[in-house]
This record gives C-alpha cells, structure tokens and sequence, in this order.
C-alpha cells in the first residue's frame, strides 16, 4: 500500500499537564521510561509508513532533540510554528512539507489502538475528501460527542460537559485531502475540532467508527493512567532508544 504522509500535532502547551510534566513539550512526557510520542511512532513504523511531520511549537527544540530526525525507519520532519497556530494552522504552516496527495493526522497526546492499514483502505474505498476516527468511550464527557447519522457521515459535534454518557468522541485521527488545507485560514491560531471540522460537515465529512482502546495523556490523572494503559497493550518498554532525561 502506498502510504501517506504522517503528520503528528505536538504544537499545544500542555496547561493541564504542567503539574506532572513541565520540563519537556507534552508529547516526549516520560511513559514507562520512553516519551510518550515514542508510541506513536512504533505503530507508524510497523505499518510501513516512511516520513512523519512533528508540528512543534512550546519546547519544540527540545523534541527535536529528544527524538532526533530519524526514529527505526521513519524519517521525521520538524515544521516548527513561530507562535502557538491551533490544530488546523499547524496542519497549514506545514502544508509545504507534506509530499503525499493526503495525510494520516494524529494528535500527539493520544494513542489509539486503531489498524492503520483498514483506515487508509475504508478512507480509500469511499473516496471520502477526510475521514475522522471516532472510538467508543463510556463516558464523552470531558472529550465531547460526536454526532453520527445512520450511515457514515457527522452530522454534528456537542461541547464538553463535564459528565457526559457513553457514546462517540473524536480520537484524533484523520485522513484529509492536502487540497483541504488551503480552506484553513492562514497567519492565525485555527481549530480544526471546533472552527474547520464544523465547516466541512456540509461537505460530507466522514467518519471511521473505532471500538477498541483509546487513551489521553491530557491531564495528570489520563497521564497515570497512560503507563498502566500501555503496559497492558504489551508494548515493549525497552523499544526506542532515545532520549527520555
């Protein structure tokens, strides 16, 4: 399968993480003695993919660091923002990097268990100009729900609510056209998940549904919940060789 360009969102400024990580960007926090984003580039790497973009921003020269411009087989690319741009001005200040006519998106402080290979073939199959994963969770509350018609489509996203209901939330994982991204307004901090995403509605934004696992490490308590999450995948704690200090 030819692969598209991976791109990983590492640009946020962690506020809620402070308390338990303030010495690195939040994507390299430490998880089982590996950065965290160290994951996220094993699953890429096994499913045969070749360059990842990193969108850094707060501490991003750390990162590079930290990771390096390789990792296994992967290439890995830096597009550092000048100032904080938001999920979707991240994913356009780094447009020029991007050689494929798509690209597999992945928020960097999220890892879900999701077959990479059966995304791109659905996304593929359905000609679908984006597709978002959408993972079952029990509680959509601190995530917010994402509204989903009978068929394959998102008809709409509702707010965070503190305490919500089982149901879908956006895992943050999509496969969008490289065209798409010159609709995203440049030279500001834009959202994808509440200003672009809610345009392309309209358009027929589709989506991916995921039963499987799905973790955060957004707040300190998904943080520790994170190294027993992991563990249990069987990950190997040793994989990586980088820089976790």
């Amino acid at each position: 399968m030819n692969k598209p360009s991976a791109v990983i969102l590492a640009g946020g400024l962690g506020t809620r993480l402070r308390s338990a990580v303030d010495d690195r960007n939040k994507v390299a926090a430490s998880v089982n003695g590996r950065p965290f984003i160290s994951y996220l580039l094993d699953r890429l790497d096994s499913s045969g993919f070749q360059e990842v973009i990193i969108c850094s921003g707060h501490k991003g020269d750390d990162l590079l660091e930290r990771m390096g411009n390789c990792y296994k087989r992967l290439k890995l690319t830096y597009s550092k923002e000048p100032t904080a741009l938001g999920t979707a001005g991240a994913l356009r200040f780094a447009e020029h990097l991007i050689s494929s006519e798509e690209a597999l998106i992945l928020n960097g402080d999220s890892y879900c268990d999701i077959e990479l290979d059966k995304l791109i073939d659905y996304h593929r199959a359905k000609k679908n100009a984006a597709t978002l994963v959408a993972v079952w969770v029990p509680d959509t509350g601190r995530y917010g729900a994402v509204k989903i018609d009978n068929g394959e489509k998102i008809i709409a996203f509702s707010e965070k609510r503190g305490v919500g209901h089982p149901g879908y939330v956006n895992a943050g994982i999509y496969i969008i056209k490289k065209a798409f991204f010159g609709s995203i307004p440049e030279g500001r901090p834009v959202s994808l998940e509440r200003e672009i995403f809610p345009q392309w509605i309209s358009q027929g934004l589709a989506v991916f549904r995921h039963n499987g696992g799905f973790i955060d490490i957004g707040t300190p308590e998904s943080y520790a919940e994170a190294q027993s999450y992991l563990t249990e995948l069987g990950e190997d704690a040793m994989a990586g060789q980088v820089n976790t200090k």
